[in-house]
């Protein structure tokens, strides 16, 4: 719409209607007219030849001066980010694009009013509005001190350690490494030690080496 459009006396009393309906709040922050906020009247969609005051309130959103430009991407937006992926520098190397504190733990998030970012674990709960960074980084920990922990004994090349009553043994074969539970040997073969180790965590974390040693005692004693 022209600058002119905005001060013609059809666009005033559309704009007077539609901040009355709002109740002369932001419908997205919800600060008022009378606490200082600057209100404005946001089309959610074009609609080809129609003058900005022909469109039904339906299509129409009140927002603060501030929200209306995060909408228009000239301000960046406080929340709707998605995490996208996540990497650890093993070391405080990295900056967050948002804060400048230095990361050792980096998340990516994107945002389709926005450029992509690397931020840090509390910049990525902030935007995201969830808990994935904080668990993301917990769980990286967790997969740390269970690969690193000394309770794993060497021997001939194989591994061995026990973690939550299960006898974990890591071993080779042909070339690769085997997973072995409680006796119970897995089929994935992995090309190293700490994929091999990795992997035993994660099927901790999700419960599935759990369940399995599970069903397969409760089949042997069906058995007997």
């Amino acid at each position: 719409m022209s600058d002119k459009s905005y001060r013609t006396k059809q666009w005033k009393e559309f704009r007077e209607k539609a901040l009355r309906l709002a109740a002369y709040r932001c419908e997205k922050c919800d600060r008022s007219q009378s606490e200082g906020a600057i209100l404005q009247v946001h089309h959610k969609e074009y609609r080809p030849g129609l003058a900005a005051w022909d469109y039904d309130y339906s299509l129409c959103d009140v927002l603060c001066k501030a929200c209306h430009a995060r909408r228009h991407g000239k301000i960046m937006p406080t929340e709707g980010w998605i995490c996208d992926g996540d990497n650890d520098f093993g070391d405080l190397i990295g900056e967050c694009d948002r804060c400048g504190t230095q990361l050792r733990y980096e998340f990516y998030i994107t945002h389709n009013l926005w450029h992509d970012m690397i931020v840090g674990t509390d910049c990525c709960d902030e935007l995201t509005g969830t808990k994935e960074a904080s668990d993301k980084r917990r769980l990286i920990e967790r997969r740390k001190a269970f690969c690193d922990t000394s309770c794993w004994s060497s021997e001939r090349g194989n591994l061995r350690r026990k973690f939550k009553n299960v006898e974990i043994d890591i071993v080779e074969k042909d070339g690769g490494f085997l997973i072995v539970a409680d006796g119970k040997t897995g089929r994935q073969k992995f090309g190293d030690l700490l994929a091999a180790k990795i992997h035993v965590h994660s099927l901790f974390e999700g419960g599935e080496l759990k369940d399995y040693l599970k069903r397969t005692r409760e089949k042997a004693l069906k058995i007997k």
